[in-house]
């Protein structure tokens, strides 16, 4: 099978799955489901899972971002094997009503995300593979839940049996009412996210999480800066970066500038990371300003290719005494 045409056969089966998941979204939302107060409190990670099952239905009309699209219809996305020696690729720059990362995408995987949308918003997610995009569909129609895990599974395909590069695109409006087919455009409303992982080791939950980074204050002599993350299941590359928060190439955008990355592999087996940065670049020059960590982590077996991530929800400004 050519390239192209793999590529179109993809995204045919991508289109099924939204199509399908946006009904039993709403099928799901009129029976109740997933508005009551997860687990732990209002920031509870665990809302049970959620997997929806597969039905083919008639299209759903969805609206575009209200504000514009950061990097997600851009053709030079990278190869497989480039996704597999670097892993995946967080946005360096980016509107607070969008998330757009890069990774591998395979028939029958699950995908999970760990967000937070504004109440009175409306989420949606879709799809880019090979430039060509798919249905979007609602994955959180209020904001009423507010941070929460939610899982996805894509339609098993025998006829696909390879990865390909995908860019997983996330944006909220509001109000909510802008996602009702018809409905007048909506205006950007402010979205987090804080974990997203594809592929058989994110079957359970986010696989890389509860993050830690800290102090929230420190200062260039301190030069100590702890971090900590969990991770779900043994991942054979992992990288954590620091990123420092910047005015953005245009009013209205977020930039992540990156000042340090460290090798985080081979992870332990019980699954606690942590280690110490000493807020310093790859120069030793002093990195003044807000900063925010990642983690990437990802599998390069024959026959996983399971990759997740994770953004603190601290940041540690580092500033001159």
């Amino acid at each position: 099978m050519s390239t192209q045409r793999t590529l179109r056969t993809r995204l045919c089966h991508i289109c099924c799955f939204f199509v399908a998941l946006s009904i039993g979204s709403d099928a799901l939302s009129q029976a109740g489901v997933g508005h009551s107060p997860p687990p732990g409190g209002a920031d509870g990670l665990d809302l049970g899972g959620l997997i929806l099952r597969l039905i083919p239905k008639p299209t759903v009309t969805s609206p575009s971002p209200a504000s514009p699209v950061i990097s997600t219809d851009s053709r030079d996305d990278p190869t497989v094997d480039q996704l597999l020696e670097g892993g995946p690729i967080f946005p360096l720059e980016r509107t607070p009503d969008q998330f757009a990362v890069i990774g591998l995408l395979q028939s029958g995987w699950p995908l999970v995300l760990d967000y937070r949308a504004a109440p009175g918003s409306c989420t949606q997610l879709k799809v880019v593979v090979g430039g060509q995009s798919s249905t979007s569909v609602v994955i959180d129609p209020d904001g009423r839940d507010g941070r929460h895990v939610q899982k996805l599974v894509f339609p098993a395909d025998p006829s696909v049996e390879k990865p390909l590069p995908a860019r997983f695109v996330i944006w909220s409006q509001s109000p909510a009412t802008v996602c009702t087919p018809g409905a007048p455009p909506g205006k950007p409303s402010p979205l987090e996210v804080y974990g997203i992982g594809a592929g058989p080791r994110a079957v359970g939950s986010v696989a890389v999480d509860e993050l830690q980074f800290r102090p929230a204050l420190t200062h260039v002599q301190t030069g100590r800066v702890t971090y900590a993350f969990v991770t779900k299941y043994l991942f054979n590359r992992a990288v954590v970066d620091f990123l420092r928060y910047e005015q953005g190439s245009s009013p209205g955008l977020i930039r992540s500038v990156p000042v340090m990355s460290v090798s985080a592999a081979p992870l332990r087996a019980d699954g606690h990371q942590s280690g110490i940065w000493d807020g310093r670049d790859a120069g030793h020059r002093p990195s003044i300003g807000i900063h925010v960590m990642q983690v990437r982590a990802w599998y390069t077996g024959d026959n996983d290719h399971s990759w997740a991530g994770g953004i603190s929800d601290e940041t540690v400004n580092i500033v001159q005494p």
